[in-house]
């Protein structure tokens, strides 16, 4: 993952985040595996398999009403659940954009008054998906479903950007919080925790971009304590007192 300058790692339960990039899994390639009958999802060596083994997206799997084995959890795709009611007011003072592509799990072009900006999402840091020198193990695990993710729950939903204090980093892409609205309106989802909540993504934060650093807290920590994704397996080392 990115080596950022000035990197603040918050402490969750008492736990370091640093020992966190050791994951148990390698699956970068979200593929999962159904059976005729069944109607869970699994991974290839799962022994609900013996009788029949037919192979799918993950995304395929999700949208075809398939759930989780929970006997040999797999990938799994959580719904958006991240949301907050925003009133007509609040919702004026967030900048209406157009999703264009994902770039990968972090970071997307979006339309940002009619130019074509690159945006990362503050908060959050997700694993590698290209290459880039000094990585030379590219995709990291979990990098395809980060960034499959991201674009399935921003794709087809309205957009709205949110900055916080620092506009920029040092590559010239936009920093900025995603919510994400159904088409005929309702609730926004915060796209950057939701990102965190489903296990796809660590929590980094940069000052002075923290004002939902609680937040992200708060759903990394569901994530781990429900074992998905990155988190599945992971032992995270106590701090030294």
């Amino acid at each position: 993952m990115r080596l950022r300058r000035l990197v603040l790692l918050v402490l969750i339960g008492g736990s370091l985040l640093a020992g966190a990039a050791s994951w148990s899994r390698s699956e970068s390639v979200a593929l999962v595996y159904v059976t005729k009958t069944g109607n869970k999802y699994h991974r290839v060596d799962c022994r609900y398999l013996s009788q029949s083994r037919i192979a799918t997206a993950l995304s395929d799997a999700v949208d075809g009403g398939y759930e989780p084995c929970k006997v040999c959890t797999p990938l799994a795709l959580h719904k958006p659940e991240l949301k907050r009611t925003t009133s007509s007011a609040e919702l004026a003072e967030l900048a209406p954009v157009k999703f264009m592509r994902v770039v990968d799990g972090d970071t997307l072009h979006l339309l940002v008054h009619g130019r074509d900006e690159s945006v990362r999402l503050i908060g959050i840091d997700t694993p590698e998906l290209h290459y880039r020198r000094g990585h030379p193990d590219y995709p990291e695990p979990y990098a395809a479903p980060a960034s499959d993710y991201l674009r399935r729950v921003v794709e087809k939903r309205r957009l709205f950007l949110e900055l916080d204090l620092e506009r920029r980093d040092h590559y010239g892409r936009l920093l900025g919080y995603l919510w994400a609205q159904e088409p005929g309106g309702g609730d926004l989802i915060f796209v950057n925790a939701q990102l965190l909540r489903a296990g796809l993504a660590q929590l980094l934060t940069i000052p002075p971009n923290v004002k939902y650093v609680e937040r992200f807290v708060l759903a990394q920590r569901k994530a781990r304590n429900d074992r998905v994704n990155l988190w599945e397996g992971v032992v995270i080392p106590q701090p030294v007192s």
